[in-house]
Protein backbone atom coordinates (compact mmCIF):
# COMPACT_ATOMS: atom_id res chain seq x y z
CA UNK A 1 0.00 0.00 0.00
CA UNK A 2 3.08 2.20 0.56
CA UNK A 3 4.36 1.87 -2.53
CA UNK A 4 0.95 2.63 -4.25
CA UNK A 5 0.86 5.42 -2.73
CA UNK A 6 4.18 6.56 -3.36
CA UNK A 7 3.75 6.06 -7.51
CA UNK A 8 0.44 8.20 -7.00
CA UNK A 9 2.71 10.95 -4.97
CA UNK A 10 5.36 10.49 -7.71
CA UNK A 11 2.65 11.23 -10.74
CA UNK A 12 1.28 13.88 -9.04
CA UNK A 13 3.78 15.68 -8.77
CA UNK A 14 4.90 15.36 -12.00
CA UNK A 15 1.53 16.51 -13.32
CA UNK A 16 1.82 19.77 -10.83
CA UNK A 17 5.24 20.39 -12.57
CA UNK A 18 4.02 19.80 -15.97
CA UNK A 19 1.01 22.14 -15.41
CA UNK A 20 3.47 24.82 -15.14
CA UNK A 21 4.40 24.88 -18.68
CA UNK A 22 2.57 26.81 -21.39
CA UNK A 23 0.00 24.45 -23.55
CA UNK A 24 1.95 25.43 -26.88
CA UNK A 25 5.04 23.31 -25.69
CA UNK A 26 3.27 20.29 -24.35
CA UNK A 27 1.68 20.47 -27.43
CA UNK A 28 4.92 20.26 -29.66
CA UNK A 29 6.08 18.06 -27.25
CA UNK A 30 3.66 15.40 -27.62
CA UNK A 31 4.13 16.04 -31.55
CA UNK A 32 7.60 15.00 -31.53
CA UNK A 33 6.31 11.50 -29.18
CA UNK A 34 3.37 10.52 -31.34
CA UNK A 35 5.76 11.19 -34.70
CA UNK A 36 8.01 8.63 -33.08
CA UNK A 37 5.79 6.26 -31.09
CA UNK A 38 1.76 5.73 -31.76
CA UNK A 39 0.05 7.38 -28.84
CA UNK A 40 -2.36 5.14 -26.28
CA UNK A 41 -5.69 6.16 -24.86
CA UNK A 42 -7.19 3.91 -22.10
CA UNK A 43 -10.39 4.59 -23.15
CA UNK A 44 -13.57 3.14 -21.07
CA UNK A 45 -16.18 2.90 -19.05
CA UNK A 46 -15.21 3.19 -15.28
CA UNK A 47 -14.65 0.24 -12.93
CA UNK A 48 -13.63 -2.13 -15.37
CA UNK A 49 -10.07 -2.52 -14.20
CA UNK A 50 -8.95 0.40 -16.15
CA UNK A 51 -6.79 2.26 -13.66
CA UNK A 52 -4.12 -0.71 -13.37
CA UNK A 53 -3.82 -0.76 -17.44
CA UNK A 54 -3.73 2.65 -17.84
CA UNK A 55 -0.95 3.23 -14.34
CA UNK A 56 1.10 0.16 -15.73
CA UNK A 57 1.24 1.60 -19.50
CA UNK A 58 2.10 4.73 -18.25
CA UNK A 59 5.15 3.36 -16.35
CA UNK A 60 6.19 1.13 -19.13
CA UNK A 61 5.43 1.88 -22.61
CA UNK A 62 7.55 4.41 -24.79
CA UNK A 63 4.24 6.78 -25.69
CA UNK A 64 2.40 8.99 -25.10
CA UNK A 65 -0.47 7.06 -22.54
CA UNK A 66 -3.66 9.16 -21.73
CA UNK A 67 -6.76 8.46 -19.75
CA UNK A 68 -10.74 8.95 -20.49
CA UNK A 69 -14.02 7.97 -19.52
CA UNK A 70 -15.52 10.62 -21.63
CA UNK A 71 -13.94 12.47 -24.02
CA UNK A 72 -17.24 15.15 -24.07
CA UNK A 73 -17.39 16.01 -19.94
CA UNK A 74 -13.44 15.85 -19.67
CA UNK A 75 -12.78 18.08 -23.23
CA UNK A 76 -11.09 20.81 -20.83
CA UNK A 77 -8.22 18.33 -20.70
CA UNK A 78 -5.68 19.60 -23.24
CA UNK A 79 -4.25 16.06 -23.38
CA UNK A 80 -7.51 14.41 -24.53
CA UNK A 81 -8.33 17.48 -27.22
CA UNK A 82 -4.93 16.71 -28.66
CA UNK A 83 -5.45 13.24 -29.34
CA UNK A 84 -8.95 13.63 -30.25
CA UNK A 85 -8.00 16.00 -32.54
CA UNK A 86 -5.28 14.25 -34.20
CA UNK A 87 -7.83 11.13 -34.53
CA UNK A 88 -10.35 13.06 -35.79
CA UNK A 89 -8.68 16.37 -37.87
CA UNK A 90 -5.11 15.11 -38.48
CA UNK A 91 -6.15 11.37 -39.30
CA UNK A 92 -3.03 10.13 -37.31
CA UNK A 93 -2.90 6.73 -35.80
CA UNK A 94 -4.20 5.88 -32.54
CA UNK A 95 -4.96 3.25 -30.39
CA UNK A 96 -7.39 2.56 -27.85
CA UNK A 97 -7.85 0.08 -25.13
CA UNK A 98 -11.31 -0.48 -23.45
CA UNK A 99 -12.92 -2.95 -21.38
CA UNK A 100 -16.22 -4.69 -20.37
CA UNK A 101 -17.36 -5.79 -17.42
CA UNK A 102 -20.61 -7.60 -16.14
CA UNK A 103 -23.07 -4.52 -15.41
CA UNK A 104 -24.58 -5.69 -12.13
CA UNK A 105 -21.18 -5.93 -10.64
CA UNK A 106 -20.35 -2.97 -12.22
CA UNK A 107 -22.46 -0.82 -11.29
CA UNK A 108 -22.17 -1.64 -7.57
CA UNK A 109 -18.82 -1.07 -7.77
CA UNK A 110 -19.17 2.58 -9.52
CA UNK A 111 -22.23 3.15 -6.93
CA UNK A 112 -19.72 2.65 -3.94
CA UNK A 113 -16.63 4.95 -6.12
CA UNK A 114 -18.84 8.29 -7.07
CA UNK A 115 -21.19 7.72 -3.97
CA UNK A 116 -20.83 11.35 -2.76
CA UNK A 117 -21.27 12.95 -6.66
CA UNK A 118 -24.46 10.81 -7.29
CA UNK A 119 -25.83 11.22 -3.98
CA UNK A 120 -24.21 14.80 -2.54
CA UNK A 121 -23.14 12.30 1.26
CA UNK A 122 -19.38 11.21 1.62
CA UNK A 123 -19.11 7.53 2.20
CA UNK A 124 -17.06 7.77 4.62
CA UNK A 125 -19.30 9.69 7.52
CA UNK A 126 -22.30 7.75 6.16
CA UNK A 127 -24.73 6.40 8.52
CA UNK A 128 -27.14 4.79 6.07
CA UNK A 129 -29.14 1.40 6.98
CA UNK A 130 -28.19 -1.43 4.22
CA UNK A 131 -31.64 -0.61 2.68
CA UNK A 132 -31.49 2.99 2.82
CA UNK A 133 -28.63 2.17 0.62
CA UNK A 134 -30.51 -0.21 -1.46
CA UNK A 135 -32.70 2.57 -2.00
CA UNK A 136 -29.67 5.04 -3.12
CA UNK A 137 -28.13 2.82 -5.51
CA UNK A 138 -31.62 2.26 -7.09
CA UNK A 139 -32.50 5.70 -7.13
CA UNK A 140 -29.17 7.78 -7.73
CA UNK A 141 -26.97 5.92 -10.06
CA UNK A 142 -27.16 5.79 -13.95
CA UNK A 143 -27.68 2.14 -14.76
CA UNK A 144 -27.87 2.13 -18.13
CA UNK A 145 -24.65 3.86 -18.34
CA UNK A 146 -22.56 0.26 -18.87
CA UNK A 147 -25.35 -0.75 -21.31
CA UNK A 148 -24.88 2.19 -23.65
CA UNK A 149 -21.54 3.66 -23.52
CA UNK A 150 -19.81 1.77 -26.27
CA UNK A 151 -22.44 3.98 -29.00
CA UNK A 152 -22.46 6.88 -26.54
CA UNK A 153 -18.45 7.17 -25.82
CA UNK A 154 -16.93 4.82 -28.48
CA UNK A 155 -18.64 5.06 -31.57
CA UNK A 156 -20.39 8.35 -31.54
CA UNK A 157 -16.95 10.16 -30.76
CA UNK A 158 -14.43 7.68 -32.77
CA UNK A 159 -16.73 6.28 -35.16
CA UNK A 160 -15.95 2.65 -33.94
CA UNK A 161 -19.18 0.12 -33.95
CA UNK A 162 -18.05 -2.80 -31.54
CA UNK A 163 -21.71 -3.78 -32.34
CA UNK A 164 -20.88 -4.52 -36.06
CA UNK A 165 -19.28 -7.49 -36.08
CA UNK A 166 -19.55 -11.10 -33.35
CA UNK A 167 -17.68 -10.76 -30.20
CA UNK A 168 -15.02 -13.39 -30.01
CA UNK A 169 -15.85 -16.21 -26.66
CA UNK A 170 -11.91 -15.50 -26.46
CA UNK A 171 -12.94 -12.20 -24.39
CA UNK A 172 -11.47 -10.01 -26.50
CA UNK A 173 -11.13 -8.55 -30.19
CA UNK A 174 -9.53 -5.42 -31.77
CA UNK A 175 -11.52 -2.97 -34.03
CA UNK A 176 -10.20 -0.58 -37.22
CA UNK A 177 -11.92 2.05 -38.34
CA UNK A 178 -9.47 4.25 -40.69
CA UNK A 179 -6.47 5.88 -38.12
CA UNK A 180 -8.04 4.36 -35.42
CA UNK A 181 -7.35 0.98 -34.06
CA UNK A 182 -9.48 -0.34 -30.47
CA UNK A 183 -8.47 -3.09 -27.90
CA UNK A 184 -11.65 -4.21 -26.36
CA UNK A 185 -11.24 -6.83 -23.79
CA UNK A 186 -13.66 -7.97 -21.17
CA UNK A 187 -12.20 -7.03 -17.67
CA UNK A 188 -12.87 -11.07 -16.25
CA UNK A 189 -9.87 -11.71 -18.33
CA UNK A 190 -6.53 -13.20 -15.94
CA UNK A 191 -4.17 -10.06 -16.04
CA UNK A 192 -1.75 -12.44 -17.98
CA UNK A 193 -3.90 -12.63 -20.91
CA UNK A 194 -4.56 -9.06 -21.11
CA UNK A 195 -0.79 -8.32 -20.58
CA UNK A 196 -0.39 -10.72 -23.48
CA UNK A 197 -3.05 -8.85 -25.39
CA UNK A 198 -1.92 -5.55 -24.76
CA UNK A 199 1.73 -6.48 -25.78
CA UNK A 200 0.18 -7.91 -29.61
CA UNK A 201 -1.94 -5.04 -29.69
CA UNK A 202 1.33 -2.30 -29.32
CA UNK A 203 4.00 -4.69 -30.93
CA UNK A 204 5.93 -4.66 -27.82
CA UNK A 205 7.92 -6.90 -25.41
CA UNK A 206 7.58 -7.21 -21.32
CA UNK A 207 4.86 -5.58 -20.44
CA UNK A 208 3.01 -6.98 -17.24
CA UNK A 209 -0.06 -5.18 -15.25
CA UNK A 210 -0.12 -3.78 -11.65
CA UNK A 211 -3.31 -3.95 -10.08
CA UNK A 212 -4.58 -0.15 -8.85
CA UNK A 213 -7.84 1.20 -7.68
CA UNK A 214 -8.56 -2.04 -6.45
CA UNK A 215 -12.50 -1.62 -4.26
CA UNK A 216 -10.96 -4.50 -1.64
CA UNK A 217 -8.44 -1.59 -0.56
CA UNK A 218 -10.68 0.84 -0.31
CA UNK A 219 -11.65 2.81 3.17
CA UNK A 220 -15.30 1.40 2.03
CA UNK A 221 -14.49 -2.18 1.13
CA UNK A 222 -15.70 -3.40 4.36
CA UNK A 223 -19.10 -1.36 3.73
CA UNK A 224 -19.27 -2.67 -0.07
CA UNK A 225 -18.36 -6.10 0.84
CA UNK A 226 -21.67 -6.60 3.31
CA UNK A 227 -23.17 -4.32 0.72
CA UNK A 228 -22.62 -6.70 -1.83
CA UNK A 229 -23.77 -9.95 0.41
CA UNK A 230 -27.13 -8.69 1.40
CA UNK A 231 -28.54 -7.22 -1.47
CA UNK A 232 -31.48 -8.31 -3.11
CA UNK A 233 -32.38 -7.22 -6.47
CA UNK A 234 -35.35 -6.87 -8.32
CA UNK A 235 -36.05 -9.34 -10.88
CA UNK A 236 -36.40 -6.56 -13.47
CA UNK A 237 -33.51 -4.97 -13.16
CA UNK A 238 -31.77 -8.62 -13.22
CA UNK A 239 -33.80 -9.09 -16.10
CA UNK A 240 -33.00 -5.95 -17.74
CA UNK A 241 -29.24 -6.15 -17.26
CA UNK A 242 -29.19 -9.63 -18.26
CA UNK A 243 -30.88 -9.41 -21.70
CA UNK A 244 -29.28 -6.38 -22.95
CA UNK A 245 -27.48 -5.74 -25.88
CA UNK A 246 -24.24 -5.13 -24.44
CA UNK A 247 -24.04 -7.97 -22.22
CA UNK A 248 -25.42 -10.32 -24.86
CA UNK A 249 -22.76 -8.99 -27.32
CA UNK A 250 -19.58 -9.41 -25.03
CA UNK A 251 -20.52 -12.06 -23.14
CA UNK A 252 -21.91 -15.75 -24.17
CA UNK A 253 -25.18 -17.52 -22.26
CA UNK A 254 -23.37 -19.45 -19.48
CA UNK A 255 -21.34 -16.43 -17.95
CA UNK A 256 -24.67 -14.19 -17.88
CA UNK A 257 -26.64 -17.44 -16.43
CA UNK A 258 -23.83 -17.54 -13.83
CA UNK A 259 -23.73 -13.89 -13.06
CA UNK A 260 -28.26 -13.93 -13.13
CA UNK A 261 -27.79 -16.81 -10.31
CA UNK A 262 -25.49 -14.71 -8.60
CA UNK A 263 -27.59 -11.52 -8.28
CA UNK A 264 -30.47 -13.80 -8.14
CA UNK A 265 -29.54 -15.51 -4.53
Amino acid sequence: MNLLILRIFEISLIRKFLGLIPVSWKRKYYDRRTSKIVPVLVYTMGKVASSSIYLSLYRQYGGIVLFGHNIYEDHDDWRLDYIYRRAIYEKKPIKIISLTREPIGRNISAFFQTFERNTGFKLENATFSHDELFQLFLETYDHDLPLKWFQLRLQKVFGVDVYSTPFPQSGASVYTHENIQVLVMRSELDDSEKATLICQFLETKDFHLENENVSSQKNYSSMYEQFKNKIKLPPEYINKMCESKYFNHFYPPEMIEVVRKRWEN
